[in-house]
């Protein structure tokens, strides 16, 4: 004897769907979890070629302070970012990772990106190209910074600020902000 839902064409047909929502929830729901997992994995550190020309950069950027703030500093070798992107810094509580000098490529484009995630939901991202020379050492300046005011920090006006200058002369470097 056979059932009311395979006598029922209507009956059959609504089971068959259902069963292919199923299958289709089945695929769907790993395939956005390796989507995220993909979207979250960090970026590759970045290593210099040891064949290139070679500057150092070290990281004196200030600010992070509290523990639901972050400073992110990428790189890439090219024009304004257009290369792979790499992890070169990051600082949290106020402590860069790594710490000292780090070895980068010389004579050439470097892409620099700046990206600091603070309290309230505040993001500040600056993009900018600097050529560093070979054998110089350099460091990353800047960090987040308040309008000045009477009480700058309840102003309201955060800003970020990121800039390389030379070590020996404490001087900027020429920097090209990208768009």
């Amino acid at each position: 004897m056979r059932s009311r839902a395979t006598q029922d064409p209507d009956i059959a047909a609504a089971h068959s769907i259902q069963r292919k929502k199923m299958r289709m929830k089945a695929l769907l729901i790993p395939t956005t979890y390796v989507t995220l997992f993909r979207c979250a994995s960090p970026l590759p550190k970045y290593v210099a070629q040891e064949s290139a020309a070679i500057a150092s950069l070290k990281s004196d950027i200030d600010g992070a302070y509290s523990h639901n703030d972050s400073i992110d500093i990428y790189v890439s070798e090219g024009t304004c970012s257009k290369g792979k992107n790499a992890s070169l810094f990051s600082v949290r509580k106020s402590k860069s990772v790594p710490e000292g000098f780090v070895k980068v490529a010389a004579n050439r484009p470097l892409g620099l990106r700046y990206s600091e995630i603070a309290s309230g939901g505040r993001t500040c991202n600056v993009t900018v190209e600097v050529n560093l020379k070979e054998g110089k050492s350099y460091s990353l300046v800047g960090g987040f910074d308040y309008k000045s005011g009477p009480i700058p920090t309840f102003s309201d006006t955060r800003m970020c600020r990121f800039g390389v200058q030379n070590t020996e002369t404490r001087m900027p470097v020429p920097i090209k902000r990208c768009s």
